[in-house]
């Protein structure tokens, strides 16, 4: 009898305990219920006053995004107006010159241990082979392919250090042969001592298909010392890192 009443009692105390986790349940779900709703009526109120204040202030909150929005298309309108322009021109080009070539995009532009390289989107699948020339649409030396894999090429800009073109000049006539040492320079080497080498001279690639490609500009020349040969200093005339397509040309400049 004893036993019954105490499994009775325990009974009703579980009872008790789980009613009242009900009630704590139900009361959560009634307060998270109740705060959405009212964070909902007040996000309502506010926002008429809001909108009110904005008008009142005649300050339109989108327009600074707006132009924001307006400027960054008109610089990308422009950027696009100058790869076409400049594809068109890399076109023309092509069809001008009497070697083969074709027009790359540039899908990298980077630096290593000082010597700048571009990576562009075709490779020996399209028939590119290391050793051949990029130029850019204003008919500039760009560098040599330096890799070649099965759909990318890497060009190797062509005043860095190790890089070597033979050259002529112009508007005089004139053989040398030109030397990158970095940062956009050359030295120019093999000059005749009695040829006159001016200060923005042009150097132009040798051996081109029939077009003109130039290289580089004289920004001064060293004197001889009454030495047979004479050297000079120019500056490429190229922008690698500005270029989006290149002009690859079969043409492989002597090392």
């Amino acid at each position: 009898m004893v036993k019954r009443n105490m499994n009775m009692n325990r009974k009703k105390s579980w009872g008790k305990y789980i009613l009242f986790l009900l009630f704590l349940l139900a009361a959560g779900g009634i307060f998270i219920f109740w705060g959405f709703s009212i964070r909902g009526i007040l996000m309502k109120g506010i926002s008429p006053l809001f909108r009110l204040s904005v008008y009142l202030g005649g300050y339109d909150a989108g327009s600074e995004e707006k132009e924001r929005i307006r400027r960054v298309y008109e610089v990308r309108a422009e950027e696009y107006e100058k790869e076409i322009e400049s594809l068109h021109r890399l076109l023309d080009m092509k069809a001008r010159i009497k070697t083969k070539s074709q027009v790359a995009g540039i899908l990298w532009y980077g630096k290593e241990f000082g010597r700048e390289f571009l990576v562009a989107d075709k490779g020996k699948d399209a028939g590119i082979e290391i050793g051949d020339i990029a130029a850019d649409a204003e008919g500039f030396i760009i560098g040599t392919i330096r890799e070649a894999g099965e759909n990318f090429s890497k060009i190797s800009v062509a005043s860095n250090a190790g890089e070597v073109y033979e050259i002529n000049f112009l508007p005089a006539e004139g053989k040398a042969l030109a030397r990158g040492f970095g940062a956009r320079t050359f030295g120019i080497e093999l000059i005749p001592s009695d040829f006159t080498v001016r200060r923005g001279d042009f150097i132009l690639l040798r051996e081109t298909g029939g077009h003109l490609f130039f290289l580089g500009e004289v920004v001064r020349e060293e004197p001889s010392g009454g030495a047979a040969l004479k050297q000079a200093r120019a500056v490429l005339l190229a922008d690698p890192s500005s270029v989006s397509h290149v002009l690859i040309v079969k043409v492989k400049p002597p090392l």
